[in-house]
């Protein structure tokens, strides 16, 4: 067994020998984009991109670990998905390569011991049955398809009130998942424990995508307290979700590895929708009148419509904003972001501007830049792109530094949306 540890974006040159055919058909099944291999005249490549965790390919284990310290991600991450306090104490405590995963399946435990000791939510149920003694309501077409009666029973139609719903269902699964993915054995038997508990009145089903929006859809205001960890188990399933069999342990790829730049888009997104009170932030916003077929083309042909991670509205004045987990103050601007945001400027008319956001650590000096787009003529610029900074670090303590700290994220808000030279507001 063989192991390689690397940071976001970085990457590591091994021998040929450590990367053999089950390692590459493990790397065909993974999240796409979560790893790049290329064969070299030295050996075999494996770049780090946006994931972070640790994945097994083959007879290799691969760590990817985040570039930010374990205590601004905790917050950023708390505060990006609503979760609150984490109180986890010295987060050292976590294992580099499965810190994340650790930190996520600990916060499910505590919610869901929260949960269980408040006591399960119980709905009503339909429930036909037949009953020697009557409770209910008669079921009277099928007392009339069973006449004569023989049995001693009338058929009935009673409602009860049951634990099994699809809210536990996806808890009790959310749970033997988190506990399946782990290592850290004592947090692993805790997780069973707990599911023990839960499983004595719900059936155990796989977790799925759809099970986990049919927990969220049947949310309401006496059940909101199960979100946290609904949310916990979609973070969870998120970056585990691609374990993957084959024939033999040497062809599996198992493991987790969560995607940052998600992560990023979230926290940019609660940023911006908690502190630009006077706009309206939207999210994915569609540019529907961007493109349109001009000539005949093949029915039922849509003309692209391009999707802005987000849009901020402000009398009549729009802005489109697009995130992207990636460094863009020590690394060159990649052609696809590029021609992205002239797209999204573009459609602003004569003028337009669209701007990337970004993280940055560790920059004491961190300003926007421009790049203008020109025709022949030079004269004025036919559209503008903007990359914009966010500081990572600066964020997370503004996240516990009280009213001071709350003026800091205003700020930053209203930079990330419209620059530096954006008038102040009393939001």
């Amino acid at each position: 067994m063989s192991e390689v540890t690397l940071r976001e974006w970085t990457y590591e040159t091994i021998p040929r020998a450590q990367f053999g055919p089950a390692a590459w058909e493990a790397l065909e099944r993974l999240p796409r984009g979560a790893l790049r291999v290329r064969e070299t005249r030295t050996g075999i490549e494996i770049h780090a991109r946006a994931h972070i965790g640790r994945v097994q390919l083959g007879q290799l284990r691969v760590t990817v670990l985040p570039k930010l310290a374990a205590d601004p991600l905790q917050r950023l991450f708390a505060y990006a998905y609503g979760l609150g306090d984490l109180g986890l104490g010295d987060p050292t405590t976590y294992s580099g390569g499965q810190m994340l995963q650790e930190l996520l399946a600990q916060q499910l435990y505590r919610h869901a011991t929260a949960i269980l000791d408040r006591g399960l939510d119980r709905r009503y149920r339909r429930i036909h049955a037949q009953l020697p003694n009557p409770r209910g309501r008669l079921d009277v077409p099928e007392l009339a398809r069973r006449m004569p009666l023989i049995q001693p029973a009338l058929p009935c139609i009673d409602r009860q009130r049951v634990v099994d719903h699809e809210l536990h269902r996806a808890l009790l699964a959310g749970l033997l998942f988190a506990a399946d993915h782990l290592s850290h054995s004592e947090l692993r038997a805790r997780l069973r424990h707990l599911s023990a508990r839960l499983g004595e009145e719900i059936p155990r089903v796989p977790l799925t995508r759809d099970l986990i929006r049919a927990a969220f859809r049947s949310l309401h205001r006496l059940v909101e307290h199960y979100r946290p960890a609904l949310q916990l188990i979609e973070l969870l399933h998120s970056g585990g979700g691609f374990e993957l069999g084959g024939t033999g342990r040497e062809n599996s790829a198992a493991g987790f590895l969560f995607n940052m730049n998600s992560f990023f888009q979230a926290l940019v997104l609660k940023l911006l929708q908690e502190h630009l009170r006077d706009c309206e932030v939207r999210s994915e916003q569609t540019l529907r009148r961007l493109y349109r077929w001009s000539v005949p083309h093949h029915p039922g042909r849509k003309p692209p419509r391009p999707r802005p991670d987000f849009a901020v509205h402000k009398h009549g004045r729009v802005a489109l904003l697009d995130a992207k987990y990636r460094d863009l103050s020590v690394t060159k601007l990649p052609r696809e972001m590029l021609y992205q945001l002239t797209v999204y400027a573009a459609s602003q008319g004569p003028g337009g501007e669209a701007a990337i956001i970004y993280p940055i650590q560790g920059h004491p000096n961190y300003a926007q830049e421009r790049l203008d787009l020109f025709d022949g003529s030079m004269h004025s610029p036919r559209a503008s792109i903007y990359l914009r900074p966010l500081p990572l670090d600066e964020l997370a303590d503004a996240l516990v530094a009280g009213e001071r700290g709350h003026a800091v994220r205003i700020a930053l808000a209203r930079q990330l949306a419209f620059g530096p030279a954006s008038p102040p507001s009393g939001s």
